[in-house]
């Protein structure tokens, strides 16, 4: 299954979930998660649009306090 048909697929089962009893959205679980090989929280989260296919993640930890030159020389040592 290409990425483009799994956003396709994973949107139009979101715009349906929201509307849907707790059984049916129990089955709608199923019906993402075997395609797809995800767990059920992972698939919860994307059926709410808390998660995306693509990775947007933010680069983590602090910036760096030292300019480029004396990054070369601290590393040179």
């Amino acid at each position: 299954m290409s990425r483009v048909s799994k956003e396709e697929d994973l949107e139009s089962c979101g715009q349906r979930y929201a509307s849907r009893n707790r059984v049916s959205r129990s089955a709608m679980i199923n019906e993402v998660c075997d395609p797809l090989g995800w767990d059920r929280k992972h698939a919860i989260k994307a059926l709410n649009g808390k998660v995306t296919l693509v990775s947007k993640a933010k680069e983590r930890g602090s910036k760096p306090t030292h300019g480029e030159k004396l990054q070369a020389t601290i590393a040179s040592i």
